[in-house]
């Protein structure tokens, strides 16, 4: 039995779980010894020690017969066809969701580091070449994950900071398959997300009648470490750990978003763009309403004197 019944749901933010070896695999092989000093895993407390015990039990037909009872309780890698996409299919029909909008879990921040110039711990940023490398190769490992299954839907990532590069990039991963282009919600380095020469990727995406989607994390680093140099203890993280997020970053994880479609309607992308469909996943929708408001306030304020908000 599975766990929806009666009803068709499809699954907005559904993911994997990469393992060391998934970027390596798919990257360009000029880069791999780069690619081999980037570790995902590093923040993830004892994910090194434990993956044998994973693989072990994934193997285990005792503990694999146990998976349509744990689907709802088994995460990370633990959880069926996380990583491993022959097993994806099953997942679905124990969840009884008809489809998936499937996301990375971790490989957009090494890829956003890089196209943003933010550096990273093993000095990568500011490399444009080396962004670009990382997508594509994140691009290929997600579509070979989906093509297993018609139900799961690849979200292929298309990196903003070279304008001369995003035609072709973006048709090439609409030609993987991409059944939605997962773009960062922080500004590119050096110019807008609303330049014109960006008008290519939304013509293609509006064309290919698929959605360009932000996610969580896709905004950069959302505030200050300062902001948690409180005089007290470490807080627990969403997931009891201290690696990931906390109330005072949920605080900030619309801004990005916010500021950034901000730009794209007053500069009126939408416009030119009728069809073109945006998704904001996994970042609430409460501050919808006073965005909408302050949008309006911004339109009543600067109207006279800004001939686009005229049009």
């Amino acid at each position: 039995m599975a766990y929806i019944e009666g009803r068709v749901v499809h699954d907005a933010d559904a993911h994997i779980m990469e393992t060391p070896e998934m970027l390596e695999t798919h990257v360009e092989r000029r880069f791999h010894d780069r690619v081999k000093t980037l570790d995902p895993f590093r923040a993830v407390p004892g994910y090194h020690g434990r993956m044998e015990e994973v693989l072990k039990n994934h193997a285990d037909p005792a503990w694999r017969a146990e998976e349509g009872a744990q689907i709802l309780l088994r995460k990370n890698w633990e959880a069926t066809g996380s990583f491993l996409r022959e097993d994806r299919p099953r997942a679905l029909d124990h969840l009884g969701v008809a489809s998936q909008l499937v996301f990375n879990t971790m490989l957009s921040g090494f890829i956003s580091d890089a196209e943003h110039g933010a550096g990273s711990a093993q000095g990568n940023g500011d490399d444009v070449d080396f962004a670009y490398a990382l997508a594509a190769g994140h691009n290929r490992a997600m579509a070979e994950f989906c093509s297993v299954d018609r139900r799961l839907l690849s979200t292929l990532y298309v990196p903003l900071a070279d304008l001369a590069r995003t035609e072709k990039f973006a048709a090439e991963a609409i030609k993987l398959g991409a059944k939605a282009l997962l773009i960062p919600s922080r500004c590119p380095k050096g110019h807008s997300p609303s330049h014109i020469a960006l008008d290519t990727l939304w013509a293609q995406a509006q064309e290919a009648g698929i959605p360009i989607v932000f996610h969580v994390g896709g905004g950069g680093p959302l505030l200050s470490p300062d902001y948690f140099n409180n005089g007290l203890p470490a807080v627990p993280d969403f997931h009891g750990g201290v690696e990931n997020f906390r109330s005072v970053d949920y605080m900030a994880i619309p801004y990005p978003p916010m500021q950034t479609l901000s730009t794209m309607i007053l500069d009126r992308v939408m416009d030119k763009f009728p069809a073109l469909k945006f998704g904001v996943i996994e970042q609430g929708g409460s501050w919808l309403p006073g965005w909408m408001r302050a949008m309006d306030s911004a339109h009543g304020a600067f109207y006279k004197n800004e001939e686009r908000l005229q049009q």
